[in-house]
């Protein structure tokens, strides 16, 4: 046994035959106390946490989406979202008070769910402050 491994083992507290490491067949060095280690890093639950399966969750979390792709948003989107941003490089609600800011969201002028297209017509160029505050706003209609 090599005096690296034998300190190794010391700063453990093994006996000279329980070793940490195990040489494999080709010279690999295996770690076996992985899991013994692992065991002491993993984050314990307190004692009160009760896990909410599937139907119990509430709120945002209980819709169920889809992936980006389901919805939409996927390469065709992409590339028709960098052709909008190449033509319009500025924000379309920051130009018309004045402001000149880069635009770093495409947005639909009707929302999809309202029966929006991804026509270029119903896309905007927008910064994520201007598209944050349309959203709000659409969102706050839509409750009332």
């Amino acid at each position: 046994m090599s005096s690296a491994r034998k300190r190794l083992d010391n700063v453990h507290g093994l006996a000279s035959d329980q070793s940490l490491f195990t040489v494999a067949p080709g010279g690999i060095i295996l770690f076996r106390a992985l899991l013994f280690l692992a065991a002491h890093f993993v984050a314990k639950r307190p004692p009160n946490f009760q896990s909410r399966s599937p139907a119990k969750r509430r709120g945002w979390s209980a819709t169920t989406r889809g992936t980006r792709a389901q919805r939409g948003y996927g390469w065709a989107w992409e590339k028709l979202r960098a052709r909008i941003l190449k033509a319009e490089p500025l924000c379309r609600a920051c130009r018309k008070e004045g402001r000149a800011t880069v635009a770093t969201t495409v947005d639909h002028i009707t929302p999809k769910h309202k029966g929006g297209t991804d026509d270029e017509e119903n896309l905007q160029s927008l910064c994520d402050p201007c598209h944050k505050a349309k959203t709000a706003a659409e969102g706050q209609a839509s409750r009332q």
